[in-house]
């Protein structure tokens, strides 16, 4: 697992303990809540810290899924992905990502 500084664009593996599907509190809209590994969140808090303000890419399965602006270091060790996704998807993709089958990425968008 790699950390990125400001300037690089090797993408960051997030190893997962846990993803589940959900919906957004505010928006009702279908999500994946997850939690992160200790090592994964110590790299991601880093990662956030040294890119506020700036366009992340949050991928699964090497596809974007969403890309948010980093607004405040995020160092709880938790998130949610959200998206264009239905129950279906958020359900499968939770499923995958739980399994290990699928995998999560970030990196600062170019």
């Amino acid at each position: 697992m790699a950390l990125i500084g400001a300037a690089a664009a090797e993408p960051i593996t997030i190893e997962l303990i846990d993803a589940q599907p959900g919906f957004d509190e505010r928006t009702k809209s279908p999500v994946i809540n997850f939690r992160m590994s200790k090592a994964s969140q110590t790299v991601f808090a880093q990662f956030t810290q040294q890119n506020i303000g700036r366009v992340v890419e949050v991928r699964v399965d090497g596809k974007t899924v969403m890309a948010p602006v980093i607004r405040e270091p995020i160092l709880g060790g938790s998130g949610q992905v959200s998206g264009d996704f239905t129950l279906q998807q958020v359900s499968d993709i939770a499923a995958r990502l739980r399994s290990g089958q699928s995998k999560m990425e970030v990196e600062v968008a170019p």
